[in-house]
């Protein structure tokens, strides 16, 4: 689901505050 991938970026952001890209 694309939710689940919203979600993912979501907190992966929040917990590295940039995340990847």
């Amino acid at each position: 689901m694309w939710l689940l991938v919203l979600i993912n970026e979501a907190i992966a952001m929040s917990t590295s505050g940039k995340g990847k890209r």
